[in-house]
């Protein structure tokens, strides 16, 4: 550790000197302008000077040693203790739920299973537990800070939620129904061994028996469990709007089929070649227009296993632009090349009637 630190502190010394020499070759080129615009030599040189010094701060030696020292441990970290690193990063960004779909994407391309919240495991933060990562209690769209902190606390207290309707009794004050069809969206509930479909229906009876079975016991009776389940898509539907992305209910779930047809890689397998086809979902269309005042489209597309930037020249994009949808599923065929170190797919051909 003392060798990295002292080969990061010679960096910095060594980056600062050599700003400074650079900044000295453009002094005569800096003063002889200046006198071309009308200012006098001795003008020309007070202004380069305070360039010259703001360059000391502007580079400051500490700062830059500091940012070193901090990037070297952080990818000392995320090498070394990966699956913690991305824990406790993922924590940090709870609040942006696109940043995190990145980071889970990284965490998935790596080997990492992220599992979706459960009630009795997740906390306010991700949890590394069993090899696997669990998704927040926090990260669920509506569970705010003091119903999280509640439930947690209602859990610590009396031991882990054993069932539906004893969840529903002991949270019957903590959570509005909203909050209830939202777990239940997200998948916190799932560890009880029920229907999505049949836990919505089952609510009101099951609140009404936490509320009222004292008083009716004799006519407020459990119904029995139904396998009667929502659809893929409704229930992809659900949880993207519980989490803001999928981690269970993947649309590429009932595509297999098609990936096993065609060959086709995953999108964090890829390499360079040509005509590549591609199964991919559009996370992020940004449409520009080229000198020509042609339109063409940058994407960013996606599958279970990772995200990564696509293209769509001027021609294909007159040809395909109508059918250009995010969260939609196509097959692609173009070609794969690196691009500043990234992998990015040229879009030739395009189908969203996949068969």
């Amino acid at each position: 550790m003392l060798l990295a630190i002292n080969l990061v502190l010679s960096f910095s010394i060594k980056a600062l000197s050599f700003l400074e020499i650079a900044l000295e070759k453009e002094r005569t080129k800096f003063i002889a302008r200046s006198k071309k615009l009308g200012y006098s030599q001795n003008i020309g040189e007070q202004i380069f000077d305070l360039i010259f010094e703001f360059a000391s701060y502007g580079f400051n030696k500490s700062h830059a040693t500091a940012y070193a020292l901090v990037a070297y441990q952080m990818a000392y970290l995320k090498t070394y203790y990966y699956k913690y690193f991305m824990t406790v990063l993922m924590s940090y960004n709870l609040g942006s739920s696109s940043l995190n779909q990145d980071y889970i994407y990284e965490a998935k391309s790596k080997g990492l299973v992220i599992k979706s919240p459960d009630i009795n495991i997740s906390k306010d933060k991700f949890v590394f537990k069993d090899q696997y990562i669990y998704y927040p209690l926090l990260g669920i769209k509506g569970i705010g800070e003091i119903t999280c902190k509640d439930l947690l606390e209602e859990r610590k207290a009396n031991g882990k939620y054993k069932d539906y309707y004893s969840f529903i009794e002991r949270t019957k004050d903590i959570l509005s129904e909203a909050n209830v069809m939202t777990l239940i969206d997200s998948c916190s509930l799932d560890s009880f061994g029920l229907t999505h479909k049949f836990m919505v229906e089952e609510y009101n009876n099951a609140y009404n028996i936490a509320k009222f079975s004292s008083a009716f016991k004799s006519k407020m009776v459990r119904k029995e469990p139904s396998k009667d389940e929502f659809s893929l898509e409704e229930n992809n539907l659900r949880e993207k709007e519980a989490l803001g992305f999928n981690l269970k209910y993947s649309l590429f779930g009932g595509y297999e089929h098609i990936k096993r047809k065609y060959n086709l890689p995953n999108l964090n397998q890829l390499t360079v070649r040509r005509n590549q086809q591609l199964l991919f979902a559009i996370k992020r269309i940004k449409i520009i227009k080229t000198k020509n005042n042609e339109e063409m489209a940058f994407l960013e597309i996606y599958d279970d296993t990772a995200i990564i930037d696509a293209v769509i020249f001027p021609a294909t994009y007159q040809k395909y632009q109508g059918i250009l949808e995010e969260k939609k599923i196509y097959l692609g065929l173009g070609n794969l090349e690196m691009r500043k170190g990234k992998m990015q797919y040229i879009v030739n051909e395009l189908t969203r009637r996949i068969q």
